[in-house]
């Protein structure tokens, strides 16, 4: 019997050290991000990173705001290494309340510009989108649009497009306003906007494009990537659409990043700095801009054809802080606005 004892116990011995050192492996040859961009051909980048690294990736995705919330509450029992967010303001967020850790690495310092990062290497860009102004040739002439202020104006009653209040990007384009023009003028901006929509704002801004050659409204603002994709789905479209950036005498076009960052509780940190590397490389750079018309962060990425022809414009250089610190105080506007 004590022979028979002395066996089991080699025998769960042998079996726990070995289901230990699957663990193991299994944790350094996978990542965990938690996403807020969803994009269905996007997942082409990752197989193509596992196939490179032999490092699988595994993706949540939600909105970054339940993301940040639910790194939060999970602690140090959260499985993900990497976050990535839609927007500068949630990434500061996530910076600012300690769920990103500093990271040094030549690499991404070639990769990434200062201006296209955290000063404290927390974030990094991925990649850049402008907030413009669509318009349909035909009905409206370039002469007729200024600022992003001048769209409250009764003479656009009717006439303009925008994705909902609720969406993160348009309550970071007020975060701007209210840090350049206060907070008064933010708040007769937003209810301006909200007598001048062509119906019930919501939808995508490919929606909001749409109505605009629909006969729904003159005017969208939306992120110049999405334009692009629209141009792919209606080419016969290309020389009707018209694109401008607002405030060029003046603050400069609202611009808005994709950025990642290595979660402080990641518990495969060498892999997910691999995979920052990747994701900010000339290759994965290049395949964000031509197939989906943002702007590249890589110095050496040149922008899509399309995106060309536009030409260079002046950029809001906002210290995106600010669109995290007055994130709350649009909320509180867009709740009492109409919009």
């Amino acid at each position: 019997m004590i022979r028979i004892a002395i066996k089991i116990v080699i025998i769960l011995t042998i079996y726990s050290c070995r289901s230990d050192t699957s663990n193991k492996t299994d944790n350094t040859e996978k990542i965990h991000i938690y996403s807020a961009r969803f994009i269905a051909d996007e997942e082409r980048i990752f197989d193509e990173f596992e196939k490179k690294t032999g490092i699988k990736v595994l993706l949540n995705y939600d909105k970054g705001e339940r993301l940040i919330q639910k790194i939060i509450s999970e602690g140090e029992a959260c499985k993900a290494d990497i976050l990535i967010c839609q927007d500068a303001g949630q990434l500061m967020n996530a910076a600012n309340t300690n769920l990103l850790e500093r990271v040094e690495t030549e690499i991404i310092d070639e990769h990434v510009p200062l201006n296209c990062r955290h000063e404290d290497r927390k974030w990094f860009g991925l990649c850049k989108r402008a907030k413009v102004l669509l318009y349909n040739k035909e009905v409206v002439n370039s002469t007729m649009l200024n600022g992003y202020l001048d769209l409250s104006s009764s003479k656009w009653e009717g006439k303009i497009n925008i994705s909902s209040s609720s969406e993160i990007s348009n309550q970071s384009l007020l975060s701007s306003i209210i840090a350049n023009y206060g907070d008064k003028k933010a708040e007769a901006w937003s209810r301006g906007i909200g007598k001048n929509l062509s119906g019930n704002s919501g939808g995508t801004d490919l929606e909001q494009i749409e109505r605009v050659f629909s006969g729904r409204g003159n005017v969208a603002i939306v992120s110049i990537n999405t334009i692009g994709q629209f141009i792919n789905n209606h080419p016969e479209k290309l020389n009707k659409t018209g694109i401008f950036f607002p405030d060029q005498t003046t603050t400069g076009t609202h611009i808005n990043f994709v950025g990642a960052g290595l979660l402080s509780e990641s518990k495969n940190k060498n892999n997910a700095i691999k995979l920052l590397e990747y994701l900010t490389s000339e290759e994965t750079q290049r395949y964000l801009s031509e197939k989906h018309f943002e702007y590249p962060v890589h110095p050496n990425v040149e922008l899509p054809e399309y995106i060309q022809s536009k030409g260079s414009f002046n950029s809001d250089a906002l210290d995106f802080n600010l669109l995290y610190s007055n994130k709350s105080k649009a909320r509180e506007i867009l709740n009492v606005s109409g919009w």
